[in-house]
């Protein structure tokens, strides 16, 4: 936990310890690529429509702290179809990538339906990962795995792009796991569960997934509080949605995002019951270009904040934190740089002895934060810091 300290005293004397924020680069864009995943590897086979090629997102305008977030789409669907959270993820600092894997066949109703084998699962999302054959239902090789998919992917962007630091997700041959969110909808949260559960990873995102299988149950690398799930109440497997968050030990009571905003009390299991944007798809609501809601301008996602809280941010802000305190008529401004996803506390001293929370778990949804103390310099003396949790 890293504290950083601004300190305020009201009445005749005025005290601040600040400097200027950092500001982002100049030329601000969002680069997009579409790559094919053959012509990254050619032993890499299967749908080669355009629909089924990598998306790639990168944001100049913004900070790179070194992350990267990795989608895997739901059953059938191209990562054409999840821009949008592609899009959030770049925006608030990720390299971001859709992934184009084998996902023709659904887990739980094409491969594992009426298996009484409780591994099924397990072994068949296992295959579609690593390449090695685990299940007797699936066939995927190793170049047709999502690893080797993923390895050749990065290799190419940075063969391609050598300034951008792809590279830096990979240790030679060896995924970075470290340094990757992963989520997914679907059969593709599964994956991306799974995927945390034999390695350690930064975050992992499970949106309308996964399936309350005997693997939910065991021991995960990734500690539990680096997990989110988000589900629409109204589709079909919400119960057995929610229950294997409960077995994978996901912090939190099931909290509806409709009425709330980040960090909503701390809670990692969220629902909402939002009219998907096209009415009918509530399964795809929570994170499918064509069914999730927009806000009124018509651009911007419904659960674009949601989408931050669960999967960033993609690094800490500055340290130390530069602070900008200010007086406005009797109020006082105190803003600080942050990383989209962070949370602060802002605390409060009379002598500097004991501190108190003013505010608690104040949730950065953009690049800087501001708190307003209102009539304050018609209250006691005081001070206050800022502390990054």
């Amino acid at each position: 936990m890293k504290a950083r300290f601004v300190l305020k005293s009201f009445g005749a004397a005025l005290l601040a310890l600040a400097c200027l924020a950092p500001g982002s680069p100049a030329g601000a864009a969002l680069i997009e690529r579409l790559i094919f995943p053959v012509t990254t590897d050619p032993d890499i086979t299967g749908a080669t429509t355009n629909n089924f090629r990598h998306v790639v997102h990168l944001d100049d305008s913004v900070p790179h702290p070194g992350r990267l977030f990795v989608f895997f789409p739901g059953t059938g669907g191209p990562p054409g179809g999840y821009r949008r959270i592609l899009q959030t993820a770049a925006e608030i600092g990720y390299h971001a990538l859709g992934l184009a894997y084998v996902n023709d066949l659904s887990i739980n109703f094409d491969i594992c339906d009426g298996q009484p084998d409780p591994a099924c699962e397990e072994n068949a999302r296992l295959e579609i990962i690593e390449g090695f054959d685990y299940s007797p239902h699936i066939a995927v090789n190793r170049a047709n795995s999502i690893e080797n998919r993923l390895i050749k992917l990065l290799q190419y962007l940075h063969q391609q792009y050598p300034g951008e630091g792809w590279n830096t997700f990979l240790d030679g041959e060896a995924i970075r796991w470290d340094l990757i969110a992963f989520a997914g909808h679907s059969q593709g949260g599964g994956h991306a569960a799974l995927v945390g559960k034999i390695h350690s990873v930064h975050r992992v995102g499970m949106f309308s997934s996964t399936e309350p299988a005997a693997w939910t149950t065991e021991p995960s690398l990734t500690p539990s509080d680096r997990c989110f799930g988000f589900a629409h109440t109204l589709e079909d497997n919400y119960n057995g949605i929610t229950f294997s968050w409960a077995n994978l030990g996901v912090p939190g009571a099931l909290t509806s995002v409709d009425a709330g905003a980040p960090p909503f009390a701390g809670s990692h299991r969220l629902k909402t019951t939002a009219t998907p944007a096209d009415g009918a798809n509530f399964h795809g609501a929570v994170v499918t270009d064509p069914s999730t809601p927009l806000q009124p301008d018509g651009v911007t996602p419904l659960f674009r904040d949601v989408w931050i809280y669960m999967i960033g941010p993609a690094g800490d802000g500055p340290d130390p934190l530069p602070l900008i305190p200010s007086i406005s008529g009797n109020d006082f401004k105190l803003e600080f740089p942050t990383m989209p996803g962070e949370r602060f506390d802002i605390q409060t001293s009379p002598d500097l002895g004991v501190w108190t929370n003013a505010v608690s778990d104040l949730f950065a949804p953009t690049f800087s934060l501001e708190y307003v103390v209102p009539d304050a310099l018609a209250a006691p003396r005081g001070f206050y810091r800022v502390q990054r949790k």
